[in-house]
C-alpha cells in the first residue's frame, strides 16, 4: 500500500494587506518584488496562466534547444567542490506573457520563505521582451533558459522537467501563483513523514484556490484526503471533493523523469496522469492548507482546443487510472466517465457556431458511450444567454435619456 502522511501546518504568509486594498509582495529579505493592486476578495497568492503557450499538442518529447547565453546566475548542482544543489525547483514555462500574468507568477516564486530552492524560467522563444525583462531581475536563485525557437507548450513543460536541478519540482504555469509558504510547508510535511518512517514519496499535494482573471477568489478547496488510499484520492477528485492542480503539487523530480515527464495524447491531462502514476507507485504526502492559486480566465490553454481532443485525452487518463489502481477499477471507470464527459461537454458548449457545437456534443457523447446528455449543457448555455440579454435590456431601460431642447 502506498504510504502517505497528512498534517496541519500554519504557513507563514508574508503578504501585507493595507487599507487601500494594495498587497505589496516582499521577498524574505524585505525587497519589493511586485506590487499588486487587488480588490476586496482578491488574494496576493494566485496561480497565473503564462506558461500555457500554444495550443498545439506534442505527441512525443523533443530535445529542447536552449540558448545557454541567456542563462542567469545560479550555482551549479552539487559537485566535488561543494556547490549546493537546490532541494526544490519552481519551474515556470512561459511564452509572450510579459504584459499579462508572468511577472506575478515569477514574483510569487521568488517570494518563497524556503531557502534552498531555484526558480527556473523556460522561455519558449517569446517575442514580447521577456528576455530583456529577465535580464533586469537579479536573484541568485534564478535561472533563465530561452529556446531558440518555439517548441510547443507540452515540450516546454518537459524542458522544465529535464532542466530542473531540485530533488522536488513544482511546475508553475505563468498565470498561476504560489503562497510564499508553499514550499516550506511541503518540505516540513515531507520531513514529518520521513520521521514517521516513510522512505519514498512521489508527490506532495496542498489545497488550492481558483481565482478569476482579476484575482478574485471563486472557490477554495483543502486536500481533505488524510488517511485515504491513493486510489481514493482519484475517486474524490471525480466527486469534486479534492483539487488536483499543477500549482499545488510538488513532484519527485527523479521519479517524474523516470516515467517520461508529462505525457498524454494531446497534452491536456498529462499533469493528472503524472500525479496518479507517482502516487500509485511511490506514495504521497498531503498538506491540507490552501497554498496555491489556479487562475481561470478566457486565455486558459484548453479553451481553444477541440472538445474531441479533450475527450481522447480523458479516456487515455481513465485507462491509466484503472491500470494503476486495479482494486478500484470499476468505481474509477464509472465515476470518471461521468466527470470527464461533463468536462469535455463543457468545452464543447463554448463553441459559438450551433452546427459545430452540436457536432462536438455528439462526438464527445459517443466516445463516452452516452455517459452524460449534452442537453443539460445546451440548456445552461441558453440560460446564460437569456440572462445576459435581460441584464443588457435592464441597463438600457435604466440609462438616463437625453432631454430634447
Amino acid at each position: 500500500m502506498a504510504r502517505r502522511h497528512a498534517h496541519g501546518l500554519t504557513p507563514s504568509i508574508t503578504w501585507r494587506v493595507e487599507r487601500t486594498g494594495r498587497i505589496p509582495l516582499t521577498s524574505k529579505n524585505g525587497r519589493s518584488v511586485l506590487d499588486l493592486h487587488l480588490g476586496s476578495r482578491r488574494v496576493g497568492t494566485h496561480r497565473t496562466a503564462l506558461g500555457r503557450q500554444s495550443p498545439r499538442p506534442a505527441r512525443r518529447r523533443e530535445t529542447p534547444v536552449v540558448d545557454s547565453t541567456r542563462t542567469q546566475g545560479y550555482a551549479e548542482p552539487m559537485t566535488s567542490s561543494g556547490a549546493r544543489t537546490p532541494r526544490v525547483t519552481i519551474a515556470i514555462p512561459t511564452f509572450n506573457r510579459l504584459g499579462g500574468y508572468f511577472p506575478q507568477a515569477l514574483a510569487s516564486a521568488l517570494a518563497q520563505d524556503y531557502e534552498n530552492l531555484e526558480v527556473l524560467v523556460c522561455d519558449n522563444a517569446s517575442t514580447d521582451g521577456t528576455d530583456v525583462y529577465m535580464s533586469s531581475v537579479t536573484d541568485e536563485r534564478l535561472r533563465y533558459l530561452r529556446h531558440a525557437h518555439n517548441i510547443g507548450a507540452h515540450a516546454n513543460f518537459n524542458a522544465c522537467v529535464d532542466n530542473a536541478a531540485g530533488e522536488y519540482l513544482v511546475l508553475l504555469h505563468d498565470d498561476d501563483l504560489l503562497d510564499d509558504g508553499f514550499v516550506s510547508s511541503c518540505m516540513s510535511a515531507l520531513g514529518e513523514a520521513r520521521e514517521a518512517g516513510t522512505t519514498e514519496v512521489g508527490v506532495i499535494r496542498t489545497g488550492s484556490r481558483v481565482i478569476d482573471a482579476r484575482g478574485s477568489v471563486r472557490s477554495e478547496n483543502r486536500t481533505d484526503t488524510s488517511g485515504l488510499s491513493d486510489a481514493d484520492v482519484m475517486v474524490r477528485w471525480f466527486e469534486r471533493k479534492t483539487p488536483l492542480y499543477m500549482a499545488s503539487t510538488l513532484y519527485n523530480t527523479a521519479k517524474l523523469k523516470a516515467i517520461g515527464g508529462f505525457s498524454s495524447p494531446h497534452g491536456l491531462y498529462q499533469d493528472v496522469k503524472a500525479t496518479a502514476i507517482l502516487m500509485a507507485r511511490h506514495g504521497r504526502v498531503d498538506v491540507d492548507e490552501v497554498l496555491a492559486s489556479f487562475r481561470r480566465h478566457a486565455d486558459n490553454r484548453g479553451t481553444s482546443v477541440r472538445a474531441v481532443e479533450w475527450a481522447e485525452d480523458a479516456l487515455h487518463l481513465l485507462d491509466v487510472l484503472v491500470s494503476e489502481f486495479p482494486a478500484k477499477r470499476e468505481e474509477l471507470r464509472r465515476l470518471g466517465s461521468v466527470y470527464l464527459c461533463e468536462k469535455c461537454l463543457r468545452v464543447a458548449s463554448g463553441i459559438p457556431a450551433t452546427k459545430d457545437r452540436w457536432q462536438a456534443y455528439r462526438q464527445v457523447a459517443t466516445l463516452f458511450d452516452g455517459s452524460v446528455s449534452p442537453l443539460r449543457f445546451e440548456t445552461k448555455r441558453i440560460g446564460r444567454q437569456l440572462r445576459s440579454r435581460l441584464r443588457s435590456g435592464v441597463k438600457r431601460l435604466m440609462a438616463p435619456r437625453a432631454v430634447a431642447s
